[in-house]
């Protein structure tokens, strides 16, 4: 698992994630929010995915109150059966107000069977 940080120079607006999966992906996802002890888990999100490829975007909050905190998610991928070159990709962006990105990683490779993606993010203080 690689760590990742946000600074957050400008504390004004809202900050949230999107999630985006490969077309005909078949699994879940769950998304945790830290307080800035790395206690107390908030959910943020979680579901399996349906079939679409775009997520609603999961709400973290104000800007200002995410100093210090950490989020984290877990995606789980399965392959169908019998797919012989099955693959996976999925995509974690976080955006403040909407559309400006933060942060943006992607995920890809081989789905022999099973396939589970935990990462995260840490909010620093500017």
């Amino acid at each position: 698992m690689a760590d990742h940080f946000i600074r957050l120079n400008d504390v004004s607006g809202e900050v949230s994630v999107l999630l985006s999966v490969a077309s005909g992906a078949r699994g879940d996802y769950r998304f945790k929010l830290w307080n800035d002890r790395g206690r107390d888990p908030e959910p943020r999100g979680d579901g399996r995915f349906d079939g679409r490829t775009e997520y609603p975007p999961l709400a973290l909050g104000a800007a200002a109150k995410l100093r210090g905190r950490t989020l984290t998610w877990t995606l789980r991928f399965a392959a169908t059966a019998g797919s012989d070159d099955a693959e996976y990709r999925a995509s974690v962006r976080v955006v403040k107000d909407g559309d400006s990105t933060l942060h943006a990683i992607e995920y890809s490779g081989p789905l022999d069977d099973l396939k589970e993606v935990a990462d995260l993010v840490h909010f620093e203080p500017a």
